[in-house]
């Protein structure tokens, strides 16, 4: 019976994690259209990071910048710090979606590469707040689970973008 509810605890934090991803990458999809419409100029809609592929370590210190040490950071940062700091007041302790915002504005104004990306990354770190503190009801420790789903998220960033590069 214990096996049981670990194993059921599991697939749910895993399918979290997954549904997670999917409404970010499709909301970053989605946004990406829509500002390229908008914006005549694509370069000045896209930014960011821009790995440099030409040799092997250069790709090895980006997929460990990009994919373990920023997400590791961040969220220290903007999730495990900034909501455990806005839940000891007060003020937002009961306000969980006033915690989301501020959580996703700071996360996304650490984004400044350009008004697109701080626009994506605000809506990626509601989806990374709001499973910070959604991960109560799993097994999952918030930090880890928020962590997986940002490190994912980067990891399919970077390999699209290298494949653009490869195949372009």
């Amino acid at each position: 019976m214990e096996f049981q509810k670990k194993h059921k605890s599991f697939l749910a934090s895993l399918y979290f994690i997954l549904m997670a991803l999917l409404v970010s990458k499709a909301i970053d999809y989605l946004l990406n259209e829509i500002f390229i419409h908008l914006v005549s100029n694509y370069s000045l809609v896209k930014g960011g990071f821009k790995p440099n592929f030409k040799n092997i370590n250069q790709i090895v210190k980006a997929v460990f910048k990009v994919i373990i040490f920023i997400p590791l950071i961040e969220t220290a940062l903007f999730q495990y710090f900034i909501i455990n700091l806005l839940k000891t007041s007060e003020r937002f302790e009961k306000n969980e979606v006033l915690i989301i915002i501020i959580s996703a504005f700071l996360f996304a104004l650490s984004h400044y590469y350009s008004i697109y990306y701080i626009i994506i990354t605000f809506f990626a770190g509601c989806i990374l707040a709001y499973s910070f503190l959604a991960s109560k009801n799993f097994k999952i420790k918030p930090f880890w689970l928020v962590f997986t789903i940002h490190a994912l998220f980067n990891l399919i960033s970077f390999l699209v973008e290298f494949y653009q590069y490869r195949y372009s």
